[in-house]
This record gives structure tokens, C-alpha cells and sequence, in this order.
């Protein structure tokens, strides 16, 4: 697995696929849980594409859902 800037796009690439986010800002944004919406397959892959999507962004995900738990919550005990 590998990542590759073409024509001022990210490029990933697998054994057997391509991808892309389908907006190059998605990799600027702090509290977006990357899904299949946001990606846009250049060459499908053969396994399945969560598979793939908890590959590469697994890590991140989990943080940026953790982070944006703990802000609601500060948030809502503000109003408390």
C-alpha cells in the first residue's frame, strides 16, 4: 500500500485497486470519519471495500470519533 500525489490529487493504491477522496479538502478536515462516500474507486478492487477503507484510515477514524465525542459532550455539560 502505497500513496502518491498525481496532478494535485492523492492517489492510493493497493494490490488490486485505486482510490481517491472525491474532494481533495476531505484530507483538511479534522472531524470527518472517512467512509465509502468519500471515496472514489479508479480501479475496483477485487476484496471488499471496507475491507480497504479500515486499512487505511482505521486509525484516524477512531481518533477523530473519539475526539468528536469528548467536544458534544464538553458542549452539552456546558449547558448543564
Amino acid at each position: 500500500m502505497y500513496a502518491e500525489m498525481i496532478n494535485d490529487k492523492l492517489h492510493y493504491f493497493g494490490e488490486d485497486y485505486e482510490f481517491t477522496l472525491t474532494e481533495e479538502k476531505f484530507h483538511n478536515y479534522r472531524t470527518l470519519i472517512v467512509t465509502d462516500k468519500q471515496i472514489r474507486w479508479l480501479k475496483e478492487p477485487d476484496q471488499d471495500k471496507q475491507e480497504i477503507i479500515y486499512l487505511w484510515f482505521s486509525s484516524e477514524n477512531e481518533w477523530v470519533r473519539q475526539d468528536n465525542n469528548k467536544r458534544r459532550r464538553e458542549k452539552r455539560n456546558e449547558k448543564n
